[in-house]
């Protein structure tokens, strides 16, 4: 097959996990084509606090994709959730390694040492679907998230890190009432 520079080639899959380019071909000024080799990409460390019968998928995809000597670590608070690593069925990992801590992330001071242990790029806030109902589940995410967005500022080791927070209730009125809750959480847990 030729292609020239004003093809386009469009991949059509399963899931964008199942594509695979193992190298990249550029065109030279001159028309002729150029091998270069796959760009090389730097170990990732993610932090996830939380968890629910999504979470052990979402590793596999995350090793599937992270570059190899990857991190994560996961925090789950064990008032409501115990996570075994090795009792999932989905080790071993080939990129990441995969490493559980207990902590409730709603309170300061545990998150606070969390976030200063190490130097992360993503922080993934998931709700515990599977023992909360959503509007809990959703204002302990919500708590966990205003309590880190206060921590990572001025010059905190994790002040770029990017957040993502999964909330469960799509309903337009449930999120008022989740901040509402986490408000009233975080002002109940400020001292602790």
């Amino acid at each position: 097959v030729t292609i020239s520079a004003d093809d386009a080639l469009i991949v059509i899959s399963e899931d964008d996990d199942t594509i695979t380019v193992t190298s990249v071909d550029t065109w030279r000024p001159d028309g002729t084509l150029m091998h270069a080799a796959p760009a090389s990409i730097a170990p990732d460390h993610l932090l996830v606090i939380g968890w629910n019968a999504n979470a052990p998928h979402m590793l596999v995809h995350l090793d599937a994709a992270a570059a190899p000597g990857s991190t994560v670590d996961v925090v789950v608070d064990p008032a409501i959730e115990h996570v075994d690593i090795a009792d999932l069925g989905v080790v071993p990992f080939t990129n990441i390694a995969v490493n559980v801590v207990e902590a409730d992330t709603t309170r300061v001071a545990p998150l606070a040492q969390i976030l200063a242990a190490r130097d992360y790029e993503r922080l993934v806030l998931l709700g515990y679907r599977d023992h909360l109902s959503s509007a809990e589940a959703d204002a302990r995410t919500l708590l966990t998230l205003v309590h880190a967005r206060r921590m990572l500022v001025g010059d905190h080791r994790n002040r770029s890190i990017s957040i993502v927070a999964e909330l469960l209730d799509a309903g337009t009125a449930a999120p008022r009432v989740s901040l509402a809750t986490a408000a009233a959480a975080f002002t109940t847990h400020e001292a602790c």
